[in-house]
């Protein structure tokens, strides 16, 4: 069974909520560097990451994009930490976090989440892939902590290459 438009709609407007100041932060580990700890500090987290989808494979994959490492293409015109402006979107490296197959949201799996993720569920979210971490769409404060844990350290697409006509 295929996720829904509706439910991708509604997992991306949970992973934004998560950014929310209102969600209460979480300590800060040995796995997190003084950048990250800094960035915890700040109230415009909603303003640092940006989230974006693509339908793959009759599922969808859901993208990061960290504004974070150029506080100064967050700045619009009047001076102002708004949305970025749209040329800073294009040069920014979108990184796959998430995957949403069958109406699960999926985080991808990286070593770094072991430690605040013990015990978590995991399942492979298609037929013959890894394990990923399952998430609980509605728990903000978990989503939170993924987010801004494994940001990052995730690489950025794969761009595809063009193949050249002979």
């Amino acid at each position: 069974m295929a996720s829904s438009k509706e439910f991708l709609a509604y997992c991306l407007e949970q992973l934004e909520a998560s950014l929310d100041s209102s969600v209460v932060e979480f300590s800060i580990d040995s796995t997190m560097v003084s950048a990250e700890a800094d960035m915890l500090e700040s109230s415009d987290l909603k303003q640092r990451y940006v989230f974006t989808s693509r339908k793959m494979f009759g599922e969808y994959c859901i993208y990061v994009q960290d504004f974070g490492c150029a506080p100064e293409s967050r700045l619009t015109d009047s001076g102002s930490s708004d949305t970025p402006p749209a040329h800073a979107l294009a040069t920014q490296s979108p990184k796959p976090i998430f995957l949403l197959c069958d109406d699960i949201l999926f985080a991808k799996p990286h070593k770094i989440l072991e430690s605040i993720l013990p015990n978590h569920p995991k399942a492979p979210p298609y037929p013959g892939a890894r394990e990923w971490y399952s998430m609980d769409i509605d728990n903000l404060l978990q989503l939170r902590k993924v987010i801004i844990t494994l940001t990052p350290h995730l690489e950025p697409a794969k761009t595809k290459k063009k193949h050249r006509k002979q």
